[in-house]
């Protein structure tokens, strides 16, 4: 099995997340290799297959697909099985899906939806990424041997796109996972503080819901640390309210001294906007693996009944509030384990 994915600016998390699957896979001797096709800025990554690139994006995103496309074809009698971590309004994966029959898609989201969240795309881009997703991601799905999914609720998604009451399709959860991150230290202070790290802060994240909770109740003494890259519309709403402090994009040293003091680990409240009731968030699962309990507005697939750790609430400072005090008692080694 080939596991492989083709992104011309991935996110660190998606970066992680096929890192730690290609180490695990060969820590376990299984006949499984995983591939991120990008450019040669992630070489330092093992996973990564990189190729120089143009700095033009539409001329970069093409190249970078042809070379992906000429690799899948040279390479496809070496795998049973292809597992496409499916690319959102990609007219290059309809092209692959003619000459390749062995592949499986695995799916992270609702993607038309998704689309429709986009806050940051030219009202015609926008048009025509949906455009696709309709028309050639239906067909791209419809041509996979099974559908992967991180929920079960994203596998019936996609089971509904291609709804076809003649054609059984399997489908499979693979949920997200996370390996060989540390334990960290206990640096929690006498004010409550929470880290909520994103790549770009869209809709789906809700960072929009915890600035109305703000405006209507004030910081009731907690500090929320804001990490990755928030746009201007947000950093505007941001502005001289002291319960944020937004940092940016932070890796190593400096992001490790944010979790030490960290109370909770905030993920998203707003998967609602995709029709999401249920998700696996990488972050959530590198939140627990580092010890600190996590909130969120949805259902955390994966997890067992009754865990203490996560707690699904609606987006309030009242209960994120009450949950961190609840949560103060559990050491960092617990949490982990």
């Amino acid at each position: 099995i080939a596991h492989v994915a083709c992104l011309l600016n991935p996110s660190l998390g998606v970066l992680q997340q096929m890192q730690w699957e290609r180490e695990i896979v060969k820590s376990e001797g299984l006949d499984f290799e995983t591939y991120l096709f990008t450019r040669t800025s992630f070489s330092k990554f093992s996973v990564c297959k990189t190729y120089k690139l143009p700095k033009n994006n539409l001329l970069a995103y093409v190249l970078l697909r042809v070379r992906f496309f000429i690799w899948i074809l040279k390479n496809r009698k070496n795998y049973d099985l292809y597992i496409f971590r499916y690319s959102m309004h990609d007219p290059f994966m309809y092209l692959i899906s003619l000459f390749i029959k062995n592949y499986a898609t695995l799916h992270h989201s609702f993607e038309v939806e998704e689309i429709e969240l986009y806050n940051d795309q030219n009202f015609f881009i926008k048009k025509a990424k949906l455009l696709i997703e309709k028309y050639l991601g239906v067909k791209v799905i419809n041509k996979a041997k099974a559908i992967i999914g991180v929920t079960e609720e994203i596998c019936k998604y996609e089971l509904l796109r291609i709804f076809d009451t003649k054609v059984f399709k399997p489908f499979f959860v693979y949920p997200n996972g996370i390996y060989g991150t540390k334990l960290i230290a206990d640096r929690r202070a006498s004010q409550i503080e929470c880290i909520l790290v994103s790549s770009n802060f869209q809709p789906w994240v809700g960072l929009d819901l915890l600035i109305d909770q703000y405006n209507r109740y004030g910081d009731l003494n907690i500090k929320i640390h804001l990490v990755g890259n928030a746009p201007k519309e947000l950093l505007s709403k941001l502005a001289g309210k002291n319960m944020f402090v937004y940092h940016g994009v932070l890796e190593g040293e400096k992001l490790l001294k944010l979790y030490e003091r960290a109370w909770l680990g905030i993920t998203s409240f707003g998967f609602h906007r995709k029709q999401m009731k249920q998700a696996c968030t990488l972050k959530a699962r590198e939140y627990l693996s580092l010890g600190i309990p996590v909130v969120g507005g949805h259902e955390e697939v994966g997890l067992p009944q009754g865990f203490k750790f996560y707690r699904k609430i609606k987006c309030s400072l009242h209960e994120i509030k009450r949950f961190a005090i609840d949560s103060r008692i559990f050491s960092r080694k617990e949490i982990r384990e």
